[in-house]
């Protein structure tokens, strides 16, 4: 009897760690969180362990006026930006990553007159703090300083955003580092 009180112990410990490792594991991404700290499970990066120091979201409209995020960080630190939903830049329905209508690089239009002339036509973009636009697309990384505020727009020929229409939703979060 002694023996199988032990074993049903044994049996319940297993179980409370299974359940224990399930709630803080993601085997999916592979990022188990402990409370702030993720640690990346797996990964050939060298920042192996992030403290998530803040996140949020915002709509980006399919407009000239885009939107300028503020960075909402203390210290030069890492962002990670994913977009989510579907707009139009006049040549049907894309989202965030250009996918969904035909289109090319900016540079095979009109010579280039758009905020990013090697992004396709309709990604996300972002013009950073040294005032040059990055890719965004779907989900895309910028590192940022205090109080630096970046652009994101739709990836279109200047003077014809007239024809667009939509807006994506983007999720943000910043990493200490």
């Amino acid at each position: 009897m002694h023996k199988t009180i032990w074993s049903v112990f044994g049996i319940a410990v297993a179980i409370v760690i299974l359940v224990i490792a399930y709630r803080i594991f993601d085997g999916a991404s592979g990022v188990a969180k402990f409370g702030e700290i993720e640690v990346k499970v797996g990964s050939n990066k060298t920042d192996e362990t992030t403290v998530l120091a803040t996140s949020g979201t915002f709509d980006v409209p399919a407009s000239e006026a885009g939107y300028i995020w503020r960075a909402q960080v203390e210290q030069f630190t890492k962002c990670d930006f994913t977009a989510l939903g579907k707009w139009s830049f006049g040549a049907g329905m894309v989202d965030a990553g250009g996918k969904g209508a035909e289109n090319k690089a900016c540079a095979e239009y009109h010579d280039g007159n758009c905020p990013s002339k090697t992004s396709k036509l309709g990604v996300l973009v972002a013009k950073d703090g040294e005032g040059v636009f990055r890719h965004i697309g779907a989900s895309g990384r910028l590192y940022v300083n205090k109080g630096d505020e970046i652009f994101f727009t739709i990836n279109d020929v200047r003077g014809t955003f007239a024809d667009n229409s939509g807006r994506v939703t983007v999720k943000w979060e910043c990493y200490k580092i």
